[in-house]
């Protein structure tokens, strides 16, 4: 029963807790909610149902009277009871962020524009539901559900926040839209809308719970149908993805919309059946005797119906009939397997059989065989309405036993009335898009144009890497282990690779409690036998082990020492001793390892009974649990890592009620599995995994089964308090989470990423991205991770492949349009370190230009060096900013003359090209310069030969300072190497007399010096030319901006800071004279860093973070390669025994330099040129190295920052 009561405790309703009805039997749950003392306590009476009050002697009558006497004792009860618990009380406090103009309540109490709510006498072991209103003044409303307890303090957002679109990869069962300008394709239940042009994905259709069996757009393209096996058919506004309407259909396996868009064909198993769209009424129905169907497609007339399946033998076949009257026309055999395609006016379809992918080609109403096409194994087959003729594509017939990806694929072209194709022309991959109208194909998830099939560059749509799904394990140091590859959360540099190198397809399937180890299987054994076991800290391999047995699920103890592992068999064994034990042949599921590894956990493949046995005594079943004991089904069972208890999981049912289910945690006593609590969920049906902390406090469990998941709960372990719900987890799949090493912290998957929670605030702190470069050169990882609020950090690839919906329609705008006001370095670990990161609240107010080329046209072809370019500039609300130039990823400054106002702005320039083709990209932004433009591009191509060309280097190297406790040992050194192996090797690449090198060291390296020296190469330079700027000496950072201290830098005063901002060279002055320089190839090297006998520079906020932020900013502000050193710690020493800095000495090593020590010594870069190094191998190289090399002498990991703008280029012989 609830009893609820006003504030003066007067009984206000009673009923029922799961019936609702007004009485109750003795035994039921009965909850007191005290409205005036913001305070809930539960009191358990007869049944022992867990609750951190357990007041079990009360015996509940069957009605209550609202009379004096029972308001007296129930008051005088209450009152005993306040003072009973008083002792653990203290205050709690909820934190609003919202806008000004929001009112708030609390469980239906006002609290006006209150944005800090506090809470006196809380019980700190009991928690309390709260649901959190904020009223708007246009009406709008939300609201958030937390819970809290004495001591804790939450924080609620009701800010408006940037909606993520992902960027999945796929095109399956694609289809274009009537106009060709947008493309629909299915992934995971889902139908999604990308623009046909840029491929960018506009928004999911999500709201079936299985796999789609066909969609459509209407003919206007303001709707979008979808029919899933979920028995649903949908039909969605395509702008806003408002559903509106939602039919029950039989169930359905195969869908498709007639050329009117009010009528559609659903096979339904026993029958195909007409259908009008708009109401789900069955026009006509189509059957056969003894025939399942699989799939349906009618004729874009609507004058046939095609169904496919299976016929009594258990082949396939197909039939057609009319679909007017229903009358059966003819059978077509084993064909109709996939879509068939019929001719204008529907006298002749084509369809591919199912047993040999042949083509055949019949009259429409007799079924008459007309042609028969056998030479290849075909996939897809369209009809050509333009040029009166078949499309198909086919691979070879010797092929048919490859995977797809490595099949050699045929577009050919069929005459009416002919099996002899008009044309057999070659595919670059497999073909997921064919659209003869359109004149568009996609082939390996790349746009290309069928009538300039041979002749043209794929346009790559972009596509995340979206992570993987597997569960992740959250290590020391900042590091998470997820699939095959390990990542730093600071820098979201890919650390380690298992698969790097090698022919193997390993990934992790577990991680020791202690995070010494982890274990491996490789994907492409089908039993999983041998493990493989490496250390998290070298990620060297310890050892393999083949195992007897087939092996699903590994489990380690805390040390990693013992295994648990099993299938149809479990086993346990020493990973040191190798020794085995084989623990019985009945199914089980999910083993788990005590702590010390001395005894194992499982249940059996139905989730019914657990079992406890001991590993080194060798004994069987030693006890068990059985659900009838649990009234449950499980699903989950997790040790806790200090060895007090088992967290297990599953469904409680009520026996006398089988339809009530709800989510359950039992904990239970690790020898004897006694229960010692158990916390049921009545907001959940179920659990299907558990997790528990490294520290075993917290407890995780994750909602539902596999295909159902959609958040992530968290307990206490210690009083089954609810401490947070995942609320707002980003939808689909989620898998067992990870919880940081403190405990602290939450790490959930979803297909959006890796999403972080803070488990304290109950709030997402942000949510991570993966992706894979387009560039099939460029191997470096690239990521973003954003905050809800729409701050991010990440590589240019994963600001540019991020997208944010603005507005609620269809304009999605990539990630770095907003870098300016958006981007924040270091941004995951200063959330986790407890910075409160805040980001701009009129997100994209203000909105950018629109820019359009005008002349030339693209692709054209020119023979002068020179060219005039003229761009339009459209202010669509948010102002112009003048706009800036790239050519071939490197900025330029162009001369013109830009107008000063108008809503429309031309602006012409002149621009120097290069030999080859010049890709030219003009950009502008709101006049404020929060939002800037997506660029207008062309690409030029010089056809005219020019002159070789030359590479410019400026070598700077300050080693002897004006003031001499600033000295170092071998910056000049390093300058001096640099300098020397460009001049010994470059030649070889660029000629003899096109290596020009100006060497700045010491005395020379004053600012003036230095500016001068890039000077006189942007007066030499020419834009063909390669240009490397090499910096070693003292760096610091004041703020947010980066300064080169110069050999005449000297302490003047008190104030370190200021005497930095007035002697120093500033980023921002080498980013224009960078740009100043005509060489559109640019590559800066900053090797600089800061001593503890330096004046004291680590006050100078020698922040890495901070740092980075810089670096990334030069890089996109000029285009240019930047590789540096990025230590977050206060100084970074230089390593006497490699007689250079460290990140000079990686780049010596990798360009194969002689006479250098240490550990890399003749190991240079190994590159697919075997002659030639260029650019991103030498920097990645750099990478990978220089973690380890400081490990190794300094105790800890330096990492290094490279960013990349424009195309990979050589960049030095890897001989002379």
């Amino acid at each position: 029963m609830v009893i609820r009561f006003q504030e003066q405790y007067n009984v206000r309703t009673m009923r029922h807790c799961k019936s609702g009805k007004p009485h109750g039997k003795n035994g039921d749950l009965l909850e007191i909610f005290l409205a005036q003392k913001d305070f809930l306590v539960s009191i358990v009476s007869q049944r022992k149902c867990f609750h951190p009050l357990k007041y079990r002697s009360m015996i509940v009558e069957k009605q209550f009277r609202s009379n004096v006497l029972v308001r007296g004792v129930v008051s005088v009860f209450l009152m005993l009871l306040w003072s009973s618990v008083v002792s653990g009380q203290q205050p709690a406090s909820i934190t609003i962020q919202t806008s000004s103009d929001a009112k708030i309540s609390v469980n239906g109490k006002g609290y006006g524009t209150s944005r800090k709510l506090n809470f006196k006498d809380m019980a700190t072991d009991a928690d309390f539901e709260y649901r959190v209103r904020a009223t708007f003044e246009n009406g709008q409303v939300q609201e958030r559900r937390l819970f809290l307890a004495g001591g804790r303090h939450a924080v609620v957002d009701f800010r408006s926040s940037p909606e993520l679109v992902p960027q999945p990869g796929g095109n399956y069962n694609a289809i274009v839209s009537p106009s060709g300008k947008y493309i629909l394709y299915e992934r995971d239940n889902t139908a999604v809308l990308r623009d046909a042009e840029s491929g960018l994905v506009l928004r999911e259709y999500r709201a079936h719970s299985k796999r789609l069996e066909g969609f459509a757009f209407s003919s206007d393209e303001s709707k979008v149908y979808t029919a899933g096996m979920d028995d649903r058919l949908i039909t969605w506004e395509l702008q806003t993805g408002k559903v509106l309407r939602d039919l029950d259909v039989p169930s359905c396996y195969g869908f498709c919309l007639a050329g009117n868009h009010s009528t559609a064909v659903l096979a339904t198993s026993d029958d195909c059946q007409l259908m009008d769209v708009h109401s789900g009424r069955v026009i006509r129905t189509f059957d056969r005797s003894g025939m399942s169907f699989y799939n349906a497609w009618i004729s874009p007339k609507a004058q046939f119906v095609v169904g496919q399946g299976r016929i009594s033998n258990g082949a396939y076949g197909g039939v057609i009939w009319d679909a007017r009257t229903g009358a059966e026309l003819h059978s077509l055999g084993s064909t109709a397997y996939y879509t068939p395609a019929f001719n204008t006016d529907e006298t002749l379809v084509v369809t591919i059989a199912d047993d040999d992918r042949r083509l055949q080609c019949r009259e429409s109403r007799s079924g008459q065989l007309v042609w028969e096409a056998t030479g290849k194994s075909y996939s897809t087959v369209v009809y050509d309405a333009n040029k009166n003729q078949f499309l198909a594509v086919g691979s070879n017939r010797q092929d048919d036993a490859k995977p797809y990806d490595q099949r050699s694929y045929w577009l050919e072209a069929f005459n009416l009335r002919s099996s002899t194709p008009l044309l057999s022309r070659s595919m670059p991959g497999h073909c997921e898009l064919l659209s003869p109208q359109h004149d568009v194909a996609l082939i390996n998830g790349k746009r290309m144009s069928l009538s300039q099939l041979d002749a043209q560059s794929p346009d790559a749509y972009p596509e995340s890497l979206l992570t993987s799904t597997r569960q992740p394990f959250w290590l020391s140091g900042g590091r998470v282990v997820q699939d095959d590859k390990v990542f730093h959360l600071g820098t979201g540099q890919l650390l380690h690779d298992f698969n790097e190198g090698g022919d193997s397809r390993l990934f992790v399937e577990s991680v020791s409690g202690d995070g010494s180890r982890i274990f491996c299987f490789d994907s492409r054994e089908v039993d999983y036998k041998t493990i493989y076991v490496f250390s998290s800290e070298t990620y060297r391999l310890l050892q393999r082990i083949r195992s007897p047995f087939k092996s699903l699920h590994l489990r380690p103890d805390h040390a990693g020492s013992r295994l648990a592992a099993g299938f149809t068999q479990w086993y346990f064994f020493g990973v040191s001793s190798k020794s085995v034990f084989n623990g019985g042949t009945s199914e089980i599921d999910d083993p788990n390892l005590s702590p010390d590894g001395k005894r194992t956990y499982h249940s059996d493949r139905l989730g019914e009974v657990i079992y406890l046995k001991e590993f080194e005594t060798k004994r069987g079943v030693q006890k068990n649990l059985s659900t009838s004991q649990l009234e449950s089904l499980i699903r989950g069972i997790t040790p806790s890592s200090d060895g007090k208890y088992i967290a297990v999981c599953g469904t409680y049912r009520n026996l006398a009620r089988r339809s009530e289910e709800v989510a359950t945690l039992w904990i239970l006593d690790p020898l004897t599995l006694a229960i010692q609590k158990i916390i049921k969920d009545s907001e959940i049906d179920e659990f299907g995994a558990v997790v528990v902390s490294p520290d075993s406090r917290r407890i995780a469990c994750v909602e539902g089964y596999p295909e159902r998941r959609k958040s992530v709960v968290v307990y206490d372990a210690a009083t089954g308090r609810r401490l947070m719900e995942t609320v707002g987890h980003y939808p689909g799949y989620s898998d067992p989470p990870a919880f940081s090493p403190d405990g602290k912290f939450l790490l959930t998957v979803s297909e959006a990423g890796w999403e972080f929670w803070d488990i304290d605030r109950q709030e997402k702190l942000a949510t991570w991205l993966n992706f894979e470069s387009q560039d099939e050169s460029d191997s470096k990882n690239h990521w973003l991770v954003f905050t809800p609020q729409g701050a991010f950090d990440g590589t240019s690839v994963g600001r540019k492949q991020t997208t944010f919906r603005v507005g609620d329609r269809l304009k999605v705008v990539a990630a770095d349009r907003f870098f300016q006001d958006l981007y924040r370095p270091g941004l995951l670990p200063r959330l986790l370190g407890g910075e409160n990161i805040d980001a701009p609240t009129d997100f994209a107010q203000q909105q950018a230009p629109k820019v359009e080329m005008l002349s030339p046209s693209s692709r054209s072809v020119v023979n002068q060096s020179q060219v005039e370019i003229k761009a339009r500039f459209t202010d669509l609300g948010g102002g112009i900013a003048r706009p800036w130039v790239f050519h071939n990823g490197s900025r330029v400054l162009v001369d013109g003359n830009w107008p000063a106002d108008g809503r429309t702005r031309e602006f012409t320039f002149s621009l120097a090209l290069v030999e080859g083709d010049n890709s030219i990209e003009v950009f502008s932004a709101s006049e404020d310069k929060s939002w800037e433009s997506d660029p207008a591009q062309i690409v030029i191509r010089h056809e005219t030969p020019m002159a070789q060309p030359t590479l410019h280097l400026v070598a700077v190297g300050v080693s002897q300072y004006a003031q001499e406790t600033m000295n170092l040992k071998f910056a000049a050194i390093d300058a001096d190497s640099i300098a020397t192996i460009f001049d010994q090797r470059g030649p070889a690449l660029y000629g003899q007399d096109r290596v020009r090198i100006v060497r700045v060291n010491d005395q020379q390296a004053t600012r003036q010096g230095i500016l001068t020296a890039i000077d006189e190469v942007a007066k030499a330079s020419n834009p063909q030319d390669t240009f490397v700027l090499f910096l070693a000496g003292h760096g610091s950072m004041v703020g947010q901006r980066y300064y080169f201290l110069p050999h005449d830098f000297e302490k003047q005063s008190d104030n370190l800071e200021e005497d930095i901002r007035r002697q120093g060279l500033p980023g921002d002055e080498l980013n224009d004279a960078l740009a100043s320089v005509a060489a559109r190839r640019r590559v800066m090297i900053y090797d600089t860093c800061q001593s503890g006998g330096a004046i004291q520079l680590a006050r100078t906020a020698r922040n890495g973070l901070a740092f980075r932020g810089a670096l990334e900013r030069m890089s996109r502000a000029t285009g240019s390669y930047i590789i540096a050193a990025t230590s977050a710690s206060a100084e970074a020493h230089e390593i006497e025994d490699l007689g250079h800095g460290v990140l000079s000495y990686t780049l010596l090593a990798g360009a194969g330099a002689e006479q250098l020590k240490g550990p890399l010594r003749s190991q240079p870069v190994v590159p697919q040129n075997s002659k030639t190094l260029d650019v991103r191998d030498w920097f990645n190289y750099a990478q990978d190295k220089v973690p380890g090399l400081t490990k190794l002498y300094l105790g800890e990991e330096q990492f290094v920052e490279a960013n990349a703008s424009g195309s990979n280029f050589p960049i030095l012989p890897l001989s002379k």
